[in-house]
């Protein structure tokens, strides 16, 4: 998810976007700074394609077929970390998890083990993570796994949610799709626990 500069040219650089739960900036090109009268975060991201790879066959009512649409560049993460101020050990976690779960009156918590994909409405902020692989935690560290069910929310209610981060964090690399392309990404981010995760079973159709 590196690079030296962005699609417009702007240096990439880190930007903190979160700081103490409080909003500190937004991810930026040269269009949106702009408008929100800012200085570009050096995140226009787009891939551009070798005139080796496949094309992809278009209508050619308009002349395109045979050839690739090129991509337009749009504003993208790139590699996302995140630093808990107050980290804690995993034991302390699980400990807190429980506690959350007695609030509801559950006698289990949840441990979500992976996530194999991820959408977001970046109008509405709905985001979805899908086919979540994880466990119920039961007393006496009785776990029973799960899989088939989604992750559900919008990113303001789920960044609200979260109440304690570990101490070692974890990195996973992956690609995002978007209109400006396949890209790849990396996120750095230790073990967390939320209270307001919404987990909704897949039923076939």
């Amino acid at each position: 998810g590196s690079y030296a500069y962005d699609a417009e040219g702007i240096p990439g650089q880190r930007t903190q976007i979160v700081k103490g739960g409080r909003l500190e900036s937004l991810l930026l090109d040269r269009t949106s700074a702009a408008f929100f009268g800012r200085k570009p975060t050096g995140n226009s991201r787009v891939r551009l394609y070798s005139p080796f790879e496949e094309l992809e066959v278009f209508d050619d009512t308009a002349g395109l077929k045979g050839h690739r649409l090129p991509n337009i560049p749009e504003v993208r993460m790139s590699n996302t970390v995140t630093h808990a101020l107050e980290p804690k050990q995993f034991r302390q976690l699980q400990a807190c998890a429980r506690k959350e779960a007695e609030k509801r009156g559950l006698d289990f918590y949840v441990l979500i083990d992976s996530i194999h994909g991820a959408e977001v409405d970046i109008e509405s902020g709905a985001v979805r993570g899908k086919n979540v692989l994880g466990y119920q935690i039961f007393p006496h560290g009785v776990r029973k796994p799960f899989r088939g069910v989604d992750i559900r929310g919008s990113s303001a209610s789920i960044l609200k949610s979260f109440v304690a981060f570990g101490d070692e964090p974890q990195t996973r690399f992956g690609q995002c799709e978007a209109s400006s392309g396949l890209l790849p990404i990396t996120e750095v981010t230790p073990w967390s626990v939320s209270n307001g995760v919404e987990l909704h079973r897949l039923v076939e159709e």
